[in-house]
């Protein structure tokens, strides 16, 4: 395996990892919001 071989494979690594904790932090963030913003669009929905 040549260095550029390990740079690139550790690059997309930590770029997957990356991907994957912006995504859990992302849906947790959502799953926030939507819970917060669940009653008053419930609400609205209703009427």
């Amino acid at each position: 395996m040549t260095i550029y071989t390990v740079a690139t494979f550790f690059g997309q690594l930590m770029i997957a990892i990356f991907m994957i904790i912006l995504n859990l932090t992302a849906t947790q963030f959502v799953d926030e919001q939507n819970n917060r913003h669940f009653c008053p669009k419930r609400c609205l929905a209703l009427i």
